[in-house]
């Protein structure tokens, strides 16, 4: 890290307004990708790879202001190999009182380099090492256009102290990750360090192959998840395995798709976690995912959280999770999941029932009625559809429990999760939307689902609650129920919208605020669907079929179907 006063660049009217800078326009990132000291001086000369940050807030306050300076420029280099970073601080007057950047730095980049020539000196002797960062655990191979192919490695972060060679790779990869860390907070909003020592944390590094290049990267981390359904005996009058073999078929036979999303009782009466299995009883959890931005629009994000998703499924997981996703992380997993569903042949079938169902204006969820779908990319012919919009057409599109249930045991979508998808499933299907009814009933279900996540508590029981701080810090505390006298009821309904008694504040709205609050939740929610769709439309064929084909699901729920969705996805959407 260095500072200097330098000659400004132009002449600057010396207001107070003329020492106060946003941090966005003065802050400039340069990867650098060469590999040895003539190279990287070379190409600092040249600059590097330029790109800005989005994210400030952690630095320099919620305004993300920089304070005290005349004609600053910021400028932080970094290896692309190695992350060793160097933060070049030039300005050409400052005021007393000014911000302390160095002080700032050096708290967000403790192993930041003190010059260009420190940092050069590090970036060619750890290179030296001969480390081959390809050589651990690779997983998977995405293959591009302008990088070459990209591996993306996994590895535990704690170091291992059995065997030499996995300590002195893991040793490398861990410097690595503890020196890009600090970047994290420029281009993730909200992201937190991890800690390193704990073994449950696991890193995923999409590394280019021709160089070691690392181009981004992503943390799992292990938890102990309590089941999120009790643990029940099978009834009496149920043979053990009964149920799992009206789902699967018998040896020979096809599967029963329709058995396996049929009445409430088939898949709840199924132990899908095992008592004994500890693995059942895990979440993974996505922390840190960042892609370098000269590299976003590759795939890897989408590669990396493909990963994870198998990683659940193969360790029998109970679901995974992403902690505090951006809108851009948002976007991504949500039509990843949609793709990761449609190309589930048992759930696309039961989406076409469900559209069927809605286009005739059915009220009832349908598990195994047999259907006609015309795969010309235009719906059927409802037969209501010259009649008016019937009430309750949404259930026809509500799945039960169990429905819920094989979903996040097979797929490993959280279950507040997979409502949203699976509505942006159904609205991206041809011809509901086009037609009244179906349009109407899928509106409905995404109204409701909004409704009940903003809405559903509306404080009719918290009065009867009680937050106990144990602590006095907010960290460790319990809730019980407590008896309210009528004078406390009546000083807390008096209080206001947000009422505090020493109790949980309860918050309440108005009918008129919260019809309004429901039309900008309805109308944010309505834009990010269609802007789904379409990316959909984009992206694979499966919900525009040219085939003529016609698909019958029968009472069994086979179907005919063309081929399974592609996993394709444009990154950054």
């Amino acid at each position: 890290m260095s500072e200097a006063e330098r000659p400004a660049k132009r002449l600057k009217e010396a207001t107070p307004a003329a020492f106060i800078d946003d941090a966005a326009e003065v802050i400039q990132f340069h990867m650098l990708e060469s590999t040895t000291k003539e190279q990287l001086e070379q190409e600092i000369e040249r600059g590097g790879i330029e790109f800005n940050g989005e994210f400030f807030h952690q630095h320099f306050g919620e305004e993300e202001k920089i304070k005290g300076y005349l004609d600053l420029q910021i400028d932080v280099w970094f290896s692309g190999h190695t992350y060793h970073t160097w933060i070049d601080m030039k300005w050409a007057k400052k005021k007393p009182g000014a911000d302390k950047l160095a002080a700032i730095f050096k708290e967000h980049f403790p192993a930041a380099c003190k010059s260009k020539e420190e940092m050069i000196e590090s970036i060619v002797s750890t290179l030296n090492t001969k480390v081959d960062i390809s050589k651990s655990e690779v997983v998977a191979s995405v293959p591009t256009t302008s990088s070459g192919s990209v591996l993306i490695t996994r590895q535990r972060i704690a170091v291992c102290q059995e065997n030499a060679l996995d300590k002195e790779m893991a040793e490398y990869i861990r410097a690595v990750h503890d020196r890009l860390e600090p970047l994290l907070l420029f281009f993730v909003d909200g992201v937190s360090r991890i800690d390193n020592d704990d073994p449950k944390w696991e890193l995923l590094l999409a590394v280019r192959q021709k160089d070691n290049l690392v181009m981004g990267m992503q943390t799992c981390y292990n938890f102990w998840a309590f089941p999120d359904r009790k643990l029940c005996k099978r009834p009496a009058s149920s043979t053990p395995g009964a149920a799992v073999a009206r789902a699967e078929g018998a040896p020979g036979q096809e599967r029963d798709e329709a058995a396996a999303v049929g009445p409430r009782d088939e898949l709840e009466a199924l132990q899908l976690y095992d008592v004994e299995d500890v693995q059942s009883f895990k979440r993974l959890r996505l922390s840190q995912v960042l892609v370098m931005p000269p590299f976003q629009g590759l795939g890897l994000g989408k590669k990396m959280l493909q990963i994870a998703y198998q990683m659940a499924v193969d360790r029998g997981c109970i679901d995974l999770t992403v902690e505090d996703p951006s809108p851009n992380m948002q976007r991504m997993r949500e039509k990843t999941e949609v793709e990761m569903m449609a190309s589930t042949s048992w759930v696309q079938q039961q989406a076409d029932r469900c559209v069927q169902a809605a286009l005739q204006g059915q009220t009832s969820w349908p598990a195994a009625s047999p259907v006609q779908v015309e795969a010309s990319g235009e719906a059927a012919a409802p037969s209501a559809a010259a009649g008016p919009l019937v009430a309750g057409a949404e259930a026809a599109l509500t799945p039960p429990a169990s429905f819920w249930t094989r979903l996040t045991a097979g797929l490993k979508i959280h279950k507040r999760e997979a409502r949203m998808v699976w509505e942006a499933l159904l609205y991206a299907q041809p011809g509901l939307l086009e037609d009244a009814h179906g349009k109407a009933a899928v509106t409905k279900l995404v109204e409701l689902r909004l409704e009940a996540s903003n809405f559903a508590y509306d404080g009719s029981n918290a009065e009867t609650k009680k937050v106990v701080d144990l602590n006095k810090s907010g960290s460790n505390f319990i809730m019980m129920r407590a008896k309210v006298t009528p004078e406390e009821a009546s000083a807390s309904s008096s209080a206001g919208p947000a009422a505090a008694t020493g109790r949980i504040n309860v918050v309440t709205y108005t009918a008129e605020q919260k019809a309004e609050r429901m039309q900008e939740l309805m109308d944010e929610r309505l834009g990010q669907l269609d802007t789904m769709r379409s990316l959909l439309a984009r992206s694979h064929s499966s919900f525009s079929t040219t085939s003529k084909q016609k698909v019958d699901v029968g009472a069994g729920g086979k179907a005919a179907s063309g081929p399974a969705t592609a996993h394709v996805l444009v990154e950054a959407v």
